[in-house]
């Protein structure tokens, strides 16, 4: 399956990802009730979403709070946020991929972290190509993963990334004006049910694919 323009692959993000085995964290509010900690943490590379970094620590045991590589929406970078910039560093990244294209925003903390982390954008193009994929406006949680299946990786482990079946995030993800324009999305833009229908497509064709089994079971597969 294609995910994206070959053309447009990162050299320096495919060296980082090369032959690994990587676990992909979503903010589903299933997590909060399983231990995967130690699982997660037996992969080479972690990923997290958006508000999932800097990790809260209420949910240490249950999926740690290691991070490697963070896929996050331009907005949350345009403005001057020095604990971001402290928590990258404290962390350890190795890489942050602006997941929504937008050049011009985010230049300020890419210029302050470009000796400390690989900072990538999505390309208009491949972020065309997921959404007509998807049919509908891409999902971090959903770009981020055909993103990183378009790399020579060995294993993509994936957890908490449910379509909203569940409910919306786990505690302390999002505060509730933030819920609620996502609930209102759900209807207009992000239309998780389209999501799901190519995501399980990818899900069962790639085999390099490993779902969590409580994710396997809410998003019916």
């Amino acid at each position: 399956m294609q995910y994206r323009m070959s053309a447009h692959l990162n050299k320096k993000f495919a060296e980082i990802v090369r032959d690994k085995r990587i676990a992909l964290i979503g903010p589903a509010p299933y997590l909060e009730k399983v231990q995967l900690k130690d699982k997660i943490y037996s992969y080479d590379l972690i990923v997290r979403l958006n508000q999932d970094f800097p990790p809260s620590m209420c949910f240490f045991e249950n999926v740690g709070s290691k991070t490697d590589i963070l896929y996050i929406v331009s907005k949350r970078l345009n403005s001057r946020d020095w604990t971001f910039e402290k928590q990258v560093e404290h962390h350890n990244i190795k890489s942050i991929v602006i997941s929504f294209p937008h050049p011009q925003r985010c230049w300020h903390i890419k210029q302050h972290l470009a000796y400390r982390c690989l900072f990538r954008d999505i390309m208009p193009d491949d972020y065309d190509i997921y959404k007509e994929h998807l049919n509908a406006k891409p999902a971090t949680g959903n770009m981020a993963i055909l993103d990183l299946l378009s790399y020579d990786i060995k294993e993509l482990f994936i957890a908490g990334i449910t379509f909203y079946r569940d409910g919306l995030y786990h505690e302390g993800y999002a505060t509730e004006k933030q819920k609620e324009r996502v609930a209102r999305s759900q209807k207009g833009r992000h239309k998780p049910e389209n999501q799901l229908e190519f995501m399980l497509k990818v899900f069962k064709e790639d085999a390099r694919v490993n779902v969590e089994e409580n994710m396997k079971s809410i998003i019916g597969m």
